[in-house]
């Protein structure tokens, strides 16, 4: 009789045991590989929005074809020509006379030039080559018709329009990238304005216009 007990018991015990180690649905482990395998909408969403976004080498660009005209702030010393960004002087110009400079390569602010223009007299230059800071450099729009000129978000004219430039301004510019220039200037109003400008509507030219 105590043997048909302890049989029974251990019998129940082995029935509501097992129910126990069955898989367990709501049990995070048996999420882990249906979840592994699925895919993540949100991470593909991220990886397409970036393959999409517009992407230019910040640092440089070579192969140019651009002239802007010298517009040195400083009205003392002479505007120096270097040997490379930051480098030794390589020719001083001076105050007295219009400059115009050949751009063939954009550095992180620094440009590259194989050729300088002067209205009195010839500059050559060291070596072919030197180099000049941005913010010595200018140049003018060409909308003399009153054609409105896009500036872009981003270098392309299929970027986003920021701003447009109505009347004819001289600009400075700090980045040249492929067929469009990164320019900034004043408004009417005092407010900054910058965004890129296809250099077709610019003009290096100091002392007429680009007809």
């Amino acid at each position: 009789m105590k043997n048909n007990y302890l049989i029974l018991i251990l019998t129940f015990v082995f029935y509501n045991c097992g129910g126990n180690i069955e898989p367990n649905e709501t049990s995070d482990n048996s999420k882990s590989p249906s979840t592994a395998t699925e895919p993540n909408e949100e991470v593909e969403s991220e990886k397409e929005m970036e393959s999409a976004e517009f992407v230019y080498d910040l640092k440089g660009y070579s192969n140019l074809d651009f002239t802007a005209y010298v517009d040195d702030p400083d009205s003392k010393g002479p505007t120096n020509i270097r040997s490379k960004p930051n480098g030794s002087v390589l020719v001083p110009l001076e105050k007295n006379d219009e400059y115009m400079v050949h751009i063939v390569e954009s550095n992180e602010g620094w440009f590259k030039i194989d050729g300088v223009i002067a209205f009195d007299n010839v500059i050559d230059i060291p070596g072919q080559f030197g180099w000049i800071h941005h913010s010595v450099l200018s140049v003018s729009t060409r909308n003399y018709g009153g054609q409105s000129i896009s500036l872009y978000e981003n270098p392309t004219s299929s970027s986003k329009e920021i701003a447009t430039v109505k009347n004819e301004v001289s600009l400075r510019f700090s980045k040249l990238y492929e067929n469009f220039a990164f320019v900034n200037f004043v408004d009417e109003s005092g407010k900054k304005v910058e965004g890129w400008m296809d250099v077709e509507w610019l003009c290096g030219n100091p002392v007429t216009n680009c007809n």
